[in-house]
């Protein structure tokens, strides 16, 4: 889908918002109104508020799991899920659901852990685990201080690249605390696409080197 067709007017689900820059980039669709959920009643009061500052006035936020989305009777031109099937303890069923309200010929956007590119950081979550860290924020400023003055494994160090979600607490969190995750490879997604009859549009990467 060209980001800059302009639909007479169209519905914009983000499945799984966070604290609202998801569903404000998701203004780069023209004519149309967004309507983003999460699971964080404290990461959506978060968006709310920047979404008022910054005026935007076509996206509504709702509290909601993306199990429960059949509920709204609604059907949407586009859906963008990144970064919360793979968390979802079966992220297929909540494939299942996006499809279902996802108008046919939608675009649906999805993003999902990589298995390659994840590596990194599964080595890291089992070291957390031996050495029996907690999920505390005084914890997580210890674990970065190891990793940015990590000597032997480079795997490791590399962790320290991650931008600014390697400063950010709550990013930390997520990237090695999370209680559950799931990660897929090439011929996994294939299969998914396959299997639910789906037409590949292609990936997206801030990186052209990630392709490679």
């Amino acid at each position: 889908i060209n980001k800059n067709n302009k639909f007479l007017e169209s519905n914009t689900l983000i499945a799984g918002c966070g604290t609202g820059n998801h569903s404000i980039s998701a203004t780069r669709y023209k004519n149309t109104k967004i309507l983003a959920i999460d699971l964080s009643l404290k990461s959506l009061g978060y968006a709310k508020r920047k979404t008022d500052e910054l005026n935007y006035k076509n996206i509504e936020y709702l509290h909601a799991d993306i199990l429960q989305l059949n509920k709204l009777n609604k059907k949407f031109d586009i859906i963008e899920c990144v970064g919360t099937l793979h968390h979802m303890k079966e992220p297929l069923e909540g494939l299942k659901i996006l499809l279902n309200i996802l108008e046919p010929h939608g675009f649906l956007k999805l993003g999902l852990y990589s298995e390659i590119a994840r590596k990194h950081y599964v080595k890291a979550r089992k070291s957390i685990k031996k050495k029996s860290f907690v999920n505390s924020d005084e914890n997580i400023k210890i674990i970065r201080e190891q990793i940015l003055n990590e000597k032997k494994d480079p795997l490791i160090k590399s962790i320290a690249n991650s931008g600014s979600d390697f400063y950010s607490t709550s990013a930390v969190r997520d990237l090695l605390f999370h209680v559950q995750e799931h990660r897929f490879t090439i011929p996994q997604i294939s299969g998914i696409i396959n299997e639910f009859d789906l037409e590949f549009l292609g990936f997206s990467f801030y990186d052209d080197s990630i392709k490679k």
